[in-house]
């Protein structure tokens, strides 16, 4: 495997740590670093000067992550092997000052047997508001640089760096800088960090760097955030992706995009039909048919939710009982997939796999990593057997992100069916970039596919049985569950 080398950066750095060691600090020369021994060229007793071993999971006295000196130009080597246990991580504590941006940058080479690993950097600070984290994952197949963008919060004086080997393997790396990022670099921070990391430009025949070029003296030129922010909406609105959006300084939401939806339910319609109904805030409600059907209505997986999920999966608990289940999310938009996988985990009683997901190895727009199953589980512990019965999801064109999830795991249960209209397409598993003018940029970092290789994104899901939506009268959707329902409990004998 060929090792790319630095010599110019790797003197640099060298230059930059003896100047700090001598305290030699001339006028007019450039300020020391803001990380010490970047480069790793200070070992004192088998550990790189300023440097910290913590533990990050695993028993404290069990085999650790090695820590050792590299070579070929990588300053500092961890390794795992198949006997460790304790899975330590490196880490330095900096100054930081409260609201400015911060640029991590890496020069490193993963490998693992077999190809796969896990690794990845970062830098975290803890302020009133809880943790603040910003990280970036490493993939194996040869030297990689690599950067993550990090907004200090107004409450924190100190930040962590941290390097980190999770997985069998080895990570050598070469060094890790540490940035302060002027306001005035904000657009080449986002120009540059979704080039490396947006998942989509290949698969939307996007060409970022003609749309960048045409944007870029008037948002270089862009007086304050908000101006910004108006030039940076017209120009990502081209991504036509709906998890892309920007949160300005003052805390306002911008969507660039609204893909085209249209409604296929309307709770007017349904409720003479529910027994009883118990709502849960913002999650949804649930409920019995004049049948003995249960029916859960799961209208977000956000996390804001997050409690008032917790008592939907409770008294979804006590429908399991139920000759079969209606899970409705026509009007979901989405969420955590956590949720959604918390959900199916009581209705299957061996894993399953519904989809897999790829994200960005490399600079190349269509280069991606080796796809990674996602699958639900059986729920653990002593709390009876998952529900066999018949299950209908009714789901469409307002179903997006995790709420398509829920629809492919139950699409991949054997006595599930889907029934309504296809999901919206939009899957991107978004992440924040910080920018230096207070402005935060989400985009997609993921390609979801379906079990049969295609990409979900435009697409959906389609549906086991096509309702179209009535404009008046009766919810054919909803009827069309319970005629299901009938029918196949029916063959049953219930």
């Amino acid at each position: 495997m060929t090792r790319r080398r630095h010599p110019e950066l790797l003197t640099a750095a060298l230059g930059a740590v003896l100047a700090s060691i001598a305290g030699v600090e001339a006028q007019g020369a450039a300020p020391p670093p803001l990380l010490r021994n970047g480069a790793f060229f200070e070992w004192k007793e088998g550990a790189p000067v300023a440097w910290q071993a913590r533990h990050a999971q695993g028993p404290l006295l069990g085999r650790h992550v090695t820590v050792s000196p590299g070579t070929n130009g990588h300053g500092l080597v961890l390794h795992a092997d198949t006997r460790t246990t304790a899975w330590t991580y490196l880490a330095q504590d900096v100054e930081a000052e409260p609201g400015k941006v911060y640029r991590v940058e890496i020069d490193a080479e993963l490998t693992a047997p077999g190809g796969a690993a896990a690794s990845f950097f970062g830098v975290a600070a803890r302020g009133k508001a809880g943790m603040h984290r910003r990280l970036t994952v490493l993939h194996p197949g040869g030297a990689e640089r690599d950067a993550v963008y990090f907004r200090a919060p107004p409450d924190a004086r100190r930040a962590e760096v941290f390097v980190r080997l999770s997985s069998t393997g080895r990570l050598a790396v070469s060094r890790l800088t540490m940035t302060v990022m002027p306001p005035d670099s904000s657009f080449d921070v986002l120009v540059r960090d979704m080039d490396r990391h947006y998942s989509y430009f290949a698969h939307k025949k996007v060409d970022w760097k003609a749309l960048t070029d045409g944007f870029r003296d008037r948002m270089q030129a862009a007086s304050d955030a908000n101006a910004f922010v108006v030039q940076a909406v017209q120009m990502l609105a081209a991504l036509r992706d709906g998890h892309v959006h920007l949160v300005d300084p003052a805390g306002k939401l911008h969507q660039p995009y609204l893909p085209p939806r249209t409604l296929n339910f309307d709770f007017k319609r349904l409720r003479g039909e529910l027994r009883v109904p118990r709502q849960f805030g913002r999650a949804g409600l649930v409920a019995k048919t004049a049948d003995g059907f249960g029916y859960v209505l799961l209208a977000s997986f956000r996390n804001e939710s997050s409690s008032d999920l917790a008592e939907l999966l409770r008294a979804l608990d006590g429908l399991l009982d139920c000759p079969g289940l209606i899970f409705d999310v026509r009007g979901n938009g989405g969420g955590n997939d956590a949720w959604a996988a918390q959900i199916a985990s009581r209705l299957t009683d061996r894993e399953v796999v519904y989809s897999t997901t790829r994200v960005r190895a490399g600079t190349r727009h269509d280069a991606f990593s080796a796809p990674r199953p996602q699958s639900i589980k059986p729920r653990k512990g002593p709390v009876g057997r998952p529900y066999s019965r018949p299950i209908v999801c009714l789901a469409g064109s307002f179903t997006m992100s995790s709420a398509e999830a829920f629809v492919m795991m139950m699409k991949a249960l054997p006595h599930a069916r889907v029934i309504g209209e296809p999901t919206r397409g939009s899957s991107g598993n978004p992440s924040p970039l910080d920018l230096p003018n207070g402005v935060t940029v989400h985009y997609s970092r993921w390609v979801q596919c379906l079990p049969d290789g295609s990409v979900l994104e435009g697409r959906g899901v389609v549906p086991d049985q096509a309702v179209a939506w009535s404009e008046d009268g009766a919810d054919s959707v909803f009827s069309a569950g319970l005629t299901d329902l009938r029918q196949r409990t029916r063959a049953r004998g219930r």
